[in-house]
């Protein structure tokens, strides 16, 4: 995991793994560290992390950073990255999504409540996933998978540290209960 290396008055291209930062303390006081997607960490002084949130920046969104100089004094500039726009192609129900294996670079996650029937917010209620015979194992696992990726969102929240799982996430999960499921009957 590398950190990211502010240089003065170069504007840096980020996409956070969180919208909002982890407060640690520094070599100058109080700040906050940020997840990038691309496996590097930032620490920013938190009036970096006011202006984050003040733009509204989500997961995944590009930000701009600059670490501005000019006759000693420091200024931090964060700007939204306008991004380009994406040709509206129909999308499938989120359920087919979850179970598609074609990568979609283009995917932003949702969380795991609004991938169980695209309307169920975090604190709706469970939802029952007991197997019944016509039901298969894959759809099994993911429903299973959907309902541990739902709580533990709603968790993640408790604690002030939000994760989102998108659909691959969920896939990779049911796959991998699936396959679990199979060496035990074996």
């Amino acid at each position: 995991m590398g950190i990211l290396q502010w240089q003065a008055n170069e504007p840096v291209q980020v996409q956070l793994k969180f919208p909002s930062g982890k407060h640690v303390e520094g070599k100058f006081g109080e700040q906050a560290m940020f997840s990038l997607l691309d496996g590097r960490v930032m620490y920013v002084p938190l009036i970096v992390e006011k202006q984050i949130q003040e733009l509204g920046i989500k997961r995944g969104q590009p930000v701009e950073i600059c670490k501005q100089q000019e006759n000693g004094k420091t200024q931090w500039k964060v700007r939204r990255v306008q991004e380009k726009p994406v040709e509206e192609k129909p999308q499938p129900k989120p359920a087919a999504r979850a179970a598609s294996n074609a990568p979609d670079s283009n995917r932003k996650p949702q969380p795991a409540a609004e991938l169980l029937d695209g309307a169920v917010s975090l604190d709706g209620p469970d939802v029952d996933v007991s197997p019944d015979a016509a039901q298969s194992q894959l759809e099994h696992a993911l429903k299973i998978a959907l309902q541990a990726a739902k709580r533990a969102e709603r968790f993640s929240q408790e604690i002030g540290h939000p994760v989102q799982f998108d659909t691959s996430d969920i896939r990779l999960m049911a796959q991998t209960l699936v396959i679990n499921n199979r060496g035990r009957a074996a």
